[in-house]
């Protein structure tokens, strides 16, 4: 068994398709026009160059325009998430077969992560949400967030297995040392890797990597 499974939030616990990310960036891209006025012709290139540079588009703000973190957290994440998540049951089912300790490892929030795991109804599941600000707003794939977060679980690399929709942010897990799982292609990954196209298959990919030993 690994002892301390961590968690992605956003497109991880809940499909893609439900939404939320969606309407999360069109608040971004408000912000962005409103608060710093940048051309909405230019508003996606503005935030790819600091999501790629940085890691969020956050970072990337918080160095170069002195922003606030709370307040841009705070605008952004305004989203009705009841009105895209209900309870899911099969998923509650999924994590309560998991034995290992389970920790949310998110560059979100801890105030929308909770809405989040409450609206899925798997709150309680969790030992703790790792945010982006006990991250120091260094987000993920920086490789200090991956320290702090192991840090905080008191394990090593080698005990840890992270769950994650995107793969730039799986590559520094594994420099680590930790197992990988990739949420969304559901097609089978070398190098200490997995994917499964759900996460409701989770206690599958977790039976194969206990083979391997």
């Amino acid at each position: 068994m690994i002892p301390v499974i961590l968690f992605d939030l956003d497109n991880t616990l809940y499909t893609e398709e439900s939404g939320i990310f969606d309407l999360i960036d069109q608040r971004m891209n408000e912000w962005l026009i409103s608060r710093l006025q940048i051309p909405e012709t230019e508003v996606s290139d503005f935030r790819r160059k600091y999501f790629l540079e940085y890691g969020t588009t956050l970072r990337g703000l918080m160095l170069h325009h002195n922003v606030d973190p709370v307040d841009f957290l705070n605008f952004v994440h305004d989203v009705p998430v009841r009105e895209f998540l209900t309870l899911d049951l099969e998923l509650r089912k999924t994590l309560m077969e998991v034995s290992s300790r389970k920790i949310i490892f998110t560059n979100s929030d801890a105030a929308h992560a909770n809405r989040i795991l409450d609206a899925l109804g798997v709150r309680d599941l969790f030992e703790k949400i790792f945010d982006i600000e006990a991250m120091g707003y260094i987000p993920k794939p920086n490789p200090e967030a991956y320290r702090q977060v192991l840090l905080y679980a008191g394990v090593s690399a080698e005990n840890c297995l992270l769950i994650d929709d995107m793969e730039r942010n799986l590559k520094p897990a594994r420099s680590l040392g930790m197992r990988t799982i990739l949420i969304g292609s559901g097609h089978s990954a070398t190098d200490r890797s997995h994917a499964i196209a759900s996460i409701r298959d989770l206690n599958q990919a977790l039976q194969r990597i206990a083979t391997e030993g």
